[in-house]
């Protein structure tokens, strides 16, 4: 169960006084988006799922849909770094939501543009954006391992399961 969603920014901003809205074209259950992906994030035609940053349980990643034309902000989530964040209570891989993204560039692209907001914030490691594809759930794009926190150390997800299960 998803108890604090990952509403903060990559430099612990929270973005809910902003803008609430997060692409993840992932429904409720963790599956693929029934709206679409918007071609694998190639194209501006279509529609999506959009998640709300502010929501805990499903709502976090399906709370409405959106035009592929309009660029919105994406969850993105450390993969590579392990160790304990030391300026946060709770140790954790980080979790925070980019700024605005138009749907380009493929996965890659939405990757890029996690770790370009990390690396700005001084953040360690590597992000992935949390998508998913035609093909591939968003959470398959992760491992199991250390839990994620927010910028602040706020738990978002103690494992794979809980992200899958919300």
């Amino acid at each position: 169960m998803l108890w604090y969603p990952p509403r903060l920014d990559e430099t612990g901003a929270d973005v809910v006084a902003v803008d609430t809205n997060v692409l993840t074209a992932t429904a409720a259950s963790g599956t693929v988006a029934a709206s679409g992906t918007c071609s694998d994030w190639t194209s501006t035609a279509g529609n999506t799922l959009l998640g709300r940053a502010s929501g805990g349980t499903t709502i976090w990643t399906e709370y409405t849909q959106t035009s592929c034309n309009s660029p919105m902000r994406l969850y993105c989530f450390g993969v590579s770094e392990t160790n304990a964040v030391h300026a946060a209570p709770v140790a954790g891989r980080i979790a925070f939501v980019v700024a605005l993204w138009p749907p380009s560039g493929g996965l890659a692209g939405a990757d890029a543009s996690c770790t370009a907001d990390a690396t700005a914030a001084g953040l360690p490691g590597s992000f992935r954006a949390l998508l998913a594809t035609t093909t591939a759930t968003a959470v398959s794009r992760f491992s199991d391992g250390t839990p994620w926190v927010r910028p602040d150390g706020i738990p978002v997800a103690a494992n794979l399961a809980q992200l899958r299960s919300r």
